[in-house]
């Protein structure tokens, strides 16, 4: 247990000030209550010449600023009324030290010195010697996962595990993530990712795509993984995995294991019919864990979604593996323009949207991209079972359907064009949890023609209707 008298936690925020020449008490100070509880002070001035400061418990970790510093002659004090404490101290000659004590809501003073810090930055802390407490009572992260390891089946006929672990650093000090490991039951390894491969795993909400360490996590920050393990030929889903996340913090590098046990999905993915038909059409943005679609987590409502965890772009290629047929500018040119998008399962019409101009191919669109606009001229179909397919970027005019209206499997929803944020003529399809083309968690699903969900970039020939 800690001190009786230190019934709070205790934490510096506040950078290192030098001495002054005069020997004032400005800057850092270290020292020890009860001989194990370590902490440091920072005395600094504001802009209008006022002293204050803060006090940290290096073993506690929380933070409670002085509400007030004085200094008469070599006597020093400060108080922090939040936990009634008060210490009382003095100078010494050479303004190397403070001895005095500390007091705390009536308990009897006990002695506490501090020695002035040769110079370190105050969020540099020193390691904790040998039988004391680390600085922190745990790792200072949340480490959450919103949606459970998600099995399926994927073309190479390998299961794979798929979810996101959102490591958010509630420290006052930057951390450094090392390695990140997947582990079964029983303690083997199912994936481990470390210095050379975390980095491209790990998105950093809110920051620029610029060169960096992403794996360098500040203060109120997070840091999302993207996790993928695939399993060994033959291989099914265990019912558990454990998250396993090696990390260090601060500049002295204090180490910290998180383990997290997570409990697999067990839920059996959608089986379903093709939402296309024809010959040569290439999985674009598929299932990968660095496809374009993997790493767009998007904040609606409140909350960060990952709908298209699943998601295709359906493009068809001719026999020279091009998907267009001449003039690149021309959305008729293009293979799978006009091409019909069908249910996948019967099921019941649950939103559209229609009349959205198509885009010339290329980087420019037709209409202002918002969260209305951006799937371009849609269908969602409610499919059962808690699950929705969603068909984009539809032709303009082109529905066969109206909310409401229940459909059979194979049946003509629209027509494959060129709206909404959309670069050339494709068929984006996902199944998600919820009736939201953006607002909802990506589902797995399963062809029942391949009892496989295909993977990026890979080439499948649907049936053709008769």
């Amino acid at each position: 247990m800690w001190p009786r008298l230190l019934v709070c936690s205790l934490l510096l925020v506040g950078a290192s000030a030098h001495a002054d020449p005069s020997g004032g008490v400005e800057g850092v100070w270290r020292g020890a209550l009860g001989g194990r509880l370590h902490l440091v002070v920072t005395f600094s001035k504001s802009g209008d010449g006022k002293l204050g400061g803060v006090l940290e418990s290096v073993d506690q970790g929380a933070t409670l600023p002085m509400d007030s510093v004085t200094v008469t002659g070599s006597a020093v004090r400060f108080t922090i009324a939040r936990i009634g404490g008060v210490y009382d101290g003095k100078l010494d000659t050479a303004g190397a030290a403070l001895d005095g004590t500390w007091t705390q809501n009536g308990v009897p003073p006990q002695p506490l010195s501090f020695a002035r810090d040769s110079g370190k930055s105050a969020a540099a802390q020193p390691p904790a010697p040998a039988g004391h407490a680390r600085r922190t009572l745990d790792a200072p992260i949340e480490m959450a996962v919103p949606v459970a390891p998600t099995p399926f089946r994927g073309g190479d006929d390998k299961v794979h595990l798929v979810y996101e672990a959102h490591v958010t650093n509630f420290g006052q000090h930057e951390l450094s993530l090392r390695r990140f490991e997947v582990l079964a039951p029983d303690g083997r390894a199912l994936a481990t990712l470390e210095a050379t491969d975390l980095p491209a795993a790990t998105d950093r909400p809110g920051l620029p795509p610029v060169p960096g360490d992403p794996l360098r996590v500040g203060p109120g920050l997070r840091a999302v993984i993207r996790v993928w393990v695939t399993l060994p030929d033959g291989a099914s889903a265990p019912a558990a995995v454990d998250n396993q996340l090696t990390l260090v913090v601060g500049d002295d590098a204090e180490k910290w294991v998180v383990k997290q046990r997570l409990a697999v999905r067990s839920e059996a993915p959608i089986v379903i019919g093709p939402p296309l038909e024809g010959a040569r059409w290439v999985a674009v943005n598929g299932p990968s864990n660095t496809s374009g679609h993997r790493g767009a987590m998007i904040p609606i409502g409140g909350r960060a979604w990952s709908s298209q965890r699943f998601a295709i772009d359906w493009v068809q290629v001719n026999a020279a593996g091009r998907t267009s047929n001449g003039d690149e500018k021309k959305n008729k040119s293009y293979s799978c323009y006009g091409a019909h998008a069908l249910a996948v399962a019967d099921g019941t019409v649950v939103a559209t949207k229609d009349g959205l101009a198509e885009n010339i191919p290329g980087p420019t669109r037709a209409v202002p991209i918002t969260l209305e606009t951006i799937g371009g001229n849609h269908v969602i179909v409610d499919v059962g079972g808690g699950r929705y397919a969603l068909y984009a970027h539809l032709q303009p005019k082109s529905l066969r359907v109206k909310v409401g209206d229940h459909v059979k499997r194979g049946q003509l929803l629209g027509l494959v064009g060129n709206s909404g944020n959309s670069t050339e003529p494709h068929l984006h399809f996902h199944v998600a949890d919820r009736p939201s083309s953006l607002a909802a968690e990506g589902l797995p699903y399963e062809f029942e023609q391949s009892k496989r969900l295909p993977l990026e970039n890979e080439l499948v020939d649907f049936p053709t209707r008769k």
